[in-house]
C-alpha cells in the first residue's frame, strides 16, 4: 500500500458544544449525516462523540488536500465490534477515485476536554 494522504486534527469539545448551543439543529444538519447524529445522540454525552467526528472530517479533508469540502460528503461510520471508518460522497468520492484511494484508515479519541483524529488514505 502507498500512503496517498495523511491528516490529523484536534478540536476542543467546548468549541463543538458552543456551536451546537448557538446554532442548534442548523449546525448539526450542516456538518453531520443522519447516521452520525443517531450514533452520537445515543450516548449519555453526545458532545465528545460529535467533536471526534468533526475532527475526523477535518483530518480527512487535510489528507485529501481538498481546500473546500461539504462536511456531509464525509461520513464517520461506527459499527459494533469494528473499527470506525470513513465514507466519501459527492465530489469527495470523485476526488478519491481520481487520486486512486482504495483504503481509508481512521483513528480517533476523545477526553472530556478535547477530541482528536488521524486519517490515512492508501492506494
Amino acid at each position: 500500500m502507498n500512503i496517498l494522504g495523511l491528516g490529523i486534527d484536534l478540536v476542543e469539545n467546548s468549541r463543538i458544544e458552543s456551536l451546537y448551543n448557538r446554532f442548534g439543529e442548523h449546525f448539526l444538519k450542516k456538518i453531520y449525516r443522519e447516521a452520525e447524529l443517531s450514533y452520537c445522540f445515543s450516548m449519555a454525552n453526545p458532545i465528545p462523540h460529535l467533536a471526534a467526528r468533526f475532527a475526523a472530517k477535518e483530518a480527512a479533508i487535510k489528507a485529501l488536500g481538498s481546500p473546500v469540502a461539504h462536511w456531509k460528503d464525509i461520513e464517520v461510520a461506527s459499527r459494533k465490534n469494528s473499527p470506525p471508518t470513513l465514507f466519501f460522497y459527492g465530489n469527495l468520492s470523485k476526488l478519491c477515485l481520481a487520486r486512486g484511494v482504495s483504503s481509508v484508515y481512521l483513528s480517533f479519541t476523545h477526553t472530556p476536554l478535547a477530541s482528536s483524529a488521524v486519517v490515512i488514505l492508501g492506494g
